[in-house]
């Protein structure tokens, strides 16, 4: 197979901001971590704080200009030194006002344990001492949060000890512009069973605001719920169970809240994306009734994902920022992704930090004016052996151009192995031609380098696929493109497009996967099973069988209309036919399930099998049995080696605008555009499908008239293509114009036009 087997999800692209991380703290001779960062007013200022162990444990804060340049020196936040100041938080409105929040253990109030501390910043007086913001001081008040409107109110919010007559509960305290008291601190959760815990609260911008928590629930984990609050305090209906998925831990929520006051609440899930920790959000209208269904903001979902952050870009766009372990092939790093409206990611899975030795971890966010993102993030041994605290300014951009699927070749290698090359800036391009090779590490696992051909030098080297699958693999840019590998690392059936290419009208559907007896291998090989013609004599035989198959006591007496052949060296395969008891007639029927033996050359036994092919039951007056010629096609999915080889040209002539529906949602379906178009003789049309069920391909006229059925009846979820050759059901070549196909698969339905030339 020399064309590349390419996926329809174009991810769009994505192009950073070249600038360094910056150090934010001063003092480096000790442990600095927990940063949180708030802003910007309308001068485009913002304040970063942190925590700081360095022989006492303190809070610190930095403020810096629109231009990322420190404004004055690092302040120590806490007024009493003495004992343990932790979790800081930090917010700020337009006016330049903030406030930083944080759990204080001080000796002198040490029958209290922790409480919940606070200093205000006004923008045009001075600081306020640090004051007390919870009532209720026995055992403890820990992990706060805080909000403050462009009034200057401010809502602190914190979960306390025992208070609740459980565990852990949630509690609140509004607070005057000066930092006085409005009100009584006051109950956040309804439901008082196990432990509420890690609260995060955002305001809306009538005065209203809504916090969100994780509750410990009766199936032994976590939930995420949320209180939407009137500005006076009062709550607006009840709590609220944000995740739908109740299977494991739901924690770690944090809220971003849009300019309309739609929001949206992301948490981590515990091996709901198929491995350990996964993002998900859920979006919500200004009533605080949900927008859609929950959602996965992660590519790359081995390992696990946690920490999220999220804010809005005045355009409505989302910005996500998480942790990542091992993705960045070391210890932790941090990962953002921008997401439109409808949650299509506009942006590639991207690594913030360019330093990856160890923990790069605990990541918060702030969104410029102009759009910018800042990120902050706690990282070990960058400076010294121990956390420090980094930033860095990044430039999104949202290009939508790929290099034309149709001109990647697979020039050497069968492996299915999929390649993405993303234009970045197409100022850089320069029109050479690339070759994408690879060298054998370890197991099975390999390096990938990138080389321009035209100056016979490599554009990259070194780029490690050592993690296996489920991660998300990118060059760094280059020639203002930079190169996606979705790596194949083991050897699979392709269930998902076994099909056949039939002239005829047959109805006979087929489900492949692997064999349930005797000894399966798998072998690296396509397969091609060629039908025959499937008259029958009288007596029920047919007339011409193509082969015989082995039955059940592995005896060659079953008569097929068909032959299995190996693809790779056009070699006839045997076969094995499991007739059904009742009707065992020495010839296959519908219903029968169809056994592809191993090659003999990978076989360690003479019943290794292959593949197995089952279709629908037998003896329905409605089965159209296949013509001669139809063929179904059963590849597997060959894993990377080092004989593989890709290459593509950055010529303009070879770029293109991505699809615009180019991420396709696990619940969404997508009917591609055919290509070629206009076409002759041939086109192919591609689609993808969410879940198994019967699904239908159809071609017509533009006068609604039936022209051909290219598939009818049962698919498995994924990608599936099917080539056009321009002729009717009857196998007869249509006259050229314009045709309309049509997918239908359960209540959707979508069309889409395509020209035939002559």
């Amino acid at each position: 197979m020399k064309k590349l087997i390419l996926i329809l999800l174009l991810m769009l692209s994505f192009k950073a901001f070249a600038q360094s991380e910056f150090l934010v703290n001063s003092a480096t001779d000790s442990t600095q971590r927990s940063p949180r960062v708030a802003g910007p007013d309308l001068n485009g200022n913002y304040v970063v704080v942190w925590q700081s162990f360095n022989g006492s444990n303190d809070i610190y804060l930095q403020k810096y200009d629109k231009n990322n340049a420190k404004v004055g020196s690092e302040v120590r936040v806490n007024d009493i030194t003495d004992g343990e100041q932790e979790r800081p938080s930090v917010a700020m409105n337009k006016t330049g006002s903030y406030v930083v929040v944080w759990s204080s253990y001080t000796e002198n109030e040490a029958s209290y344990m922790y409480d919940i501390k606070a200093k205000v910043f006004p923008a045009s007086s001075s600081p306020s001492q640090e004051f007390l913001v919870n009532r209720t001081r026995e055992n403890t008040q820990t992990s706060p949060d805080v909000a403050i409107d462009e009034n200057g109110n401010i809502v602190v919010v914190w979960e306390s000890w025992f208070q609740d007559g459980s565990d852990r509960g949630i509690f609140a305290q509004r607070l005057r512009p000066d930092g006085s008291y409005e009100g009584n601190e006051f109950q956040v959760n309804t439901t008082t069973a196990f432990s509420q815990a890690r609260p995060s609260i955002e305001f809306f911008n009538d005065g209203r605001f809504i916090i969100a928590w994780e509750s410990w629930t009766n199936n032994q984990a976590y939930d995420v719920y949320a209180q939407c609050f009137k500005s006076d305090g009062t709550k607006e209906n009840g709590e609220f169970r944000v995740n739908t998925t109740v299977a494991d831990n739901q924690w770690f929520s944090s809220i971003a809240v849009n300019s309309d006051n739609s929001f949206s609440i992301l948490w981590c899930s515990w091996e709901q994306d198929g491995d350990d920790g996964g993002i998900y959000l859920q979006r919500y209208m200004p009533d605080c009734t949900k927008k859609g269904g929950e959602f996965r903001v992660n590519t790359t979902t081995k390992f696990y994902q946690w920490l999220p952050r999220a804010k809005y870009l005045k355009d409505g766009k989302l910005a996500v920022v998480w942790s990542s372990w091992q993705t960045d092939l070391n210890r932790e790093g941090v990962y953002y992704s921008i997401l439109d409206t409808l949650n299509n990611n506009l942006t590639l899975e991207r690594k913030a930090n360019n330093y990856v030795i160890s923990f790069q971890w605990e990541p918060d966010l702030m969104v410029k004016d102009n759009g910018d993102l800042m990120l902050f993030w706690s990282s070990w041994g960058q400076i010294n052996k121990d956390y420090d605290v980094f930033g860095k300014n990044i430039t999104p951009d949202y290009p939508t151009e790929v290099v034309k699927p149709s001109t990647l070749s697979h020039s050497e290698g069968q492996s299915a192995t999929e390649l993405i090359v993303h234009v970045l800036d197409r100022t850089k391009l320069t029109g050479h031609t690339y070759q994408v090779s690879f060298s054998f590490l370890q197991g099975k696992y390999f390096d990938m380098t990138v080389k321009d051909l035209m100056k016979g030098t490599p554009a990259v080297t070194n780029v490690p696929l050592t993690y296996g699958s489920n991660i998300f693999y990118m060059t760094d840019e280059f020639d203002g493109i930079a190169v996606e590998l979705r790596p194949r690392f083991n050897l699979d059936l392709d269930t998902a497009t076994a099909h056949v290419i039939a002239s005829s009208k047959t109805n006979l559907q087929f489900r492949a996967g692997l064999p349930k007896i005797g000894k399966p291998i798998l072998a690296p090989v396509d397969v091609a099973l060629v039908w025959g013609k499937t008259d029958t004599l009288s007596g029920g035989a047919y007339a011409s069988p193509l082969d015989t198959a082995l039955n059940g006591s592995s005896k060659k007496v079953i008569l097929i209309p068909f032959k299995a052949v190996n693809m790779q060296n056009n070699k006839k395969l045997d076969v094995l036919v499991m007739e059904n008891t009742a009707t065992k007639n020495n010839k296959w029927d519908p219903g029968e399930t169809i056994i592809l033996l191993t090659p003999p050359e990978y076989r360690t036994s003479t019943l290794n099998t292959h593949a197995q092919l089952t279709s629908p039951a037998g003896g329905a007056s409605n089965v159209i049995m296949p013509s001669e010629g139809d063929t179904l096609f059963l590849r597997t999915l060959k894993p990377l080696s080092a004989q593989d080889s890709y290459s593509f040209s950055t010529s303009t002539d070879n770029i293109t605008l991505g699809l615009a529906e180019a991420v396709v949602k696990p619940e969404s379906f997508l009917l591609e555009q055919n290509y070629p178009n206009p076409f002759n003789p041939t086109t192919t049309i591609r689609f993808y499908i969410p879940k198994e069920g019967n699904v239908e391909l159809k071609i017509f006229d533009l006068l609604g008239r039936e022209v051909r059925t290219m598939t009818e009846g049962f698919l498995r979820s994924g990608i599936h293509s099917f080539v056009w050759n321009g002729k009717n059901d009857n196998g007869f070549q249509v006259s050229s114009g314009v045709y309309i196909y049509r997918l239908k698969s359960g209540s959707y339905m979508q069309s889409k036009k395509m020209v035939l030339t002559k």
